[in-house]
């Protein structure tokens, strides 16, 4: 079960010493990983024939562990590039994404990713270790893109209970209802070989993780925010942030909402019983 064994002095600056740590990785953004992406969010996404849109960067540059180097929670077994954070709980917890340029498919990419901070914190749920990452990638020696990450490691509190309907859910005249089901959570788990089982291992997922249902991926529910705009914009995105606010379940309601702003939308995606589950602001030049 959860070890809740507070951080050590020394655990916390060993975690602290990743801050600055660089990789460097090279890939070629092959157009058919592009289009397999594209088809886990809809029958007629954004897209475009021969530029990388944004947020479908998260095809590529995937972890490749072997079975004896995956953990018990179904992800890359902790240490290496990232410090082995002994939490047993990890989230994505928001990012954002700067387009400078365009990333052409089918050319040979480099992505450099760095440590740029990791910090402890106390929050509801008990100590928090936060990992902020950025990665710009490059292609014909010219950034084209940055990206932000935000990684959460923290331990399970106690056994959440799931949402149930709460009154009129907010509305807007661009919107959408979509209901996540194992298929969804399969697809994405697999054009981004994620392997955290609180996505596919229901007898993980509650009673170990705690939580009452399978969790619908962040990332997945920010790429649906992100689709929605581009879709109604007609248009590849500039810029795009999100937060995780409440953990999403399979099988539960999600309105996703966009609202007009000044150089593109206000997005959220609102659960049954009227919480946020996320919220996004995407821009278009």
């Amino acid at each position: 079960m959860t070890d809740k064994v507070p951080l050590t002095a020394e655990e916390i600056a060993s975690y602290e010493d990743a801050s600055g740590r660089t990789q460097t990785e090279a890939e070629r953004l092959d157009a058919d990983v592009e289009h397999r992406f594209a088809a886990t969010l809809g029958d007629e996404p954004f897209d475009d024939p021969s530029v990388l849109p944004l947020g479908r960067q998260w095809a590529f540059f995937l972890p490749r562990p072997t079975r004896s180097g995956t953990g018990p929670d179904g992800h890359p077994k902790r240490g290496g590039f990232i410090p082995a954070i002994r939490l047993e709980r990890r989230m994505f917890a928001g990012g954002t994404m700067q387009r400078t340029g365009d990333l052409a498919l089918n050319q040979e990419t480099e992505k450099t990713t760095t440590i740029k901070s990791v910090s402890r914190k106390d929050g509801a749920a008990g100590e928090m270790i936060f990992v902020e990452t950025e990665s710009v990638f490059v292609q014909g020696g010219q950034p084209a893109l940055t990206e932000k990450q935000s990684i959460v490691y923290l331990n399970p509190g106690a056994a959440q209970a799931l949402p149930t309907a709460g009154g009129e859910l907010p509305t807007t005249s661009i919107m959408e209802d979509w209901t996540p089901d194992t298929v969804d959570l399969f697809r994405f788990s697999a054009v981004t070989y994620n392997g955290h089982r609180i996505h596919y291992d229901q007898p993980y997922a509650t009673s170990v993780e705690g939580y009452p249902a399978l969790i619908v991926h962040g990332p997945l529910i920010a790429s649906k925010l992100l689709d929605l705009a581009m879709r109604t914009r007609r248009a590849n995105a500039t810029s795009f942030s999100f937060r995780a606010r409440m953990p999403a379940f399979v099988n539960q309601p999600l309105r996703l909402l966009a609202r007009e702003s000044e150089g593109g939308f206000v997005l959220e995606a609102v659960r049954v019983d009227g919480k946020a589950a996320m919220t996004a602001e995407v821009g278009f030049a």
